[in-house]
């Protein structure tokens, strides 16, 4: 399958929202954006499906990877999934040392830096689990589709278990909950699922389906780790968008391009932004934070980027090179 345009909208679209949580949560943790803010009911929202996405398209390529040969896939994998956890782990896990006083975090940032190997920083978790879900499938990847659905179904529900409603980094069940989608992503590319989401039935019907999972969640406060209603139907409306004409369509491609380097750095461009202005000047309108926050996570890293292409950089900085901008 060539490289699809929707493909890289839907990654944009993804990425926005990964921003939009991450910054949201560090002013929340910052002390500007109060409990009771209806802000927290869009971080919810969001949080039902974004990251599922990311694994969805993640498998929806994981079988044209594997077609060009066992070494050459896990060399791949080392190159753009190992190489930038481990480095971005050091670098962000080296900048809350440098910083321990001004952060949000209230962990010894040595001790998580020392335990990136069984425990993630966020938001490197996705690359963590993204090894083990490509791991996973290599190894089941003969099994029947039906049989591997049913596998990864019951694997995400015992990950549920196991995590028992909590919202910490947990990588046994961050990886179930991304594999489940990692093998929807796979049966969606063979199935070709993501053309019915551009159905106006389609569309309407994951809608309603969204709309009544969150409802419900909300009300009964179920995590939103667990609400996969939410997850399916969200992707669905993702995909459909995508695939439309969805305004400012080449922005959300550009910053699917992007999406990797967007979200190895976000957090500390985004955290750094709101030390400085809390710090340095009287800005503390929390819209006003969020907006700027993140506007500087998604354009700034593009800028970087383009910085380290001419200096020919990119690769020592886990960063792909220009003709393969994001993660598959």
């Amino acid at each position: 399958m060539e490289r699809k345009d929707w493909v890289d909208r839907a990654r944009g679209i993804g990425i926005v929202l990964v921003v939009f949580g991450h910054v949201l949560r560090g002013l929340g943790s910052a002390g500007l954006v109060p409990a009771q803010s209806g802000l927290w009911t869009l971080d919810y929202v969001f949080y039902t499906f974004h990251m599922p996405l990311f694994f969805l398209l993640s498998g929806l390529f994981v079988e044209r990877s594997l077609s060009k040969g066992r070494e050459t896939f896990w060399r791949s994998k080392l190159e753009t999934v190992v190489y930038p956890y481990f480095l971005w782990s050091l670098i962000q896990g080296l900048l809350l040392v440098a910083f321990a006083g001004v952060t949000n975090n209230s962990s010894s940032p040595w001790l998580r830096l020392g335990s990136i190997l069984w425990q993630p920083l966020a938001p490197f978790w996705f690359l963590y689990s993204l090894f083990f879900c490509h791991l996973l499938f290599a190894l089941l990847r003969g099994l029947d589709r039906r049989v591997l659905l049913a596998v990864a179904a019951l694997a995400y529900v015992a990950g549920e278990i196991y995590r028992g409603g909590a919202h910490d980094i947990s990588p046994l069940p961050d990886t179930t909950r991304g594999f489940l989608f990692f093998v929807l992503g796979v049966l969606a590319m063979e199935r070709n699922w993501p053309n019915l989401a551009v159905r106006p039935s389609i569309s309407v019907l994951a809608a309603a389906v969204f709309a009544i999972s969150v409802a419900v969640g909300l009300r009964w406060d179920i995590p939103y780790e667990a609400l996969w209603p939410a997850a399916v139907a969200g992707i669905f409306l993702t995909l459909g968008l995508a695939q439309s004409a969805l305004p400012g369509a080449r922005l959300f491609q550009e910053l699917g391009r992007y999406s990797m380097v967007i979200f190895v750095t976000h957090i500390i461009i985004a955290s750094g932004l709101r030390i400085i202005l809390m710090r340095f000047t009287s800005i503390h309108d929390p819209a006003l934070h969020l907006a700027l926050g993140v506007c500087a996570g998604l354009l700034l890293p593009i800028v970087a980027y383009r910085i380290a292409s001419r200096l020919e950089i990119e690769r020592w900085l886990g960063w792909p090179a220009e003709r393969r901008l994001t993660v598959g």
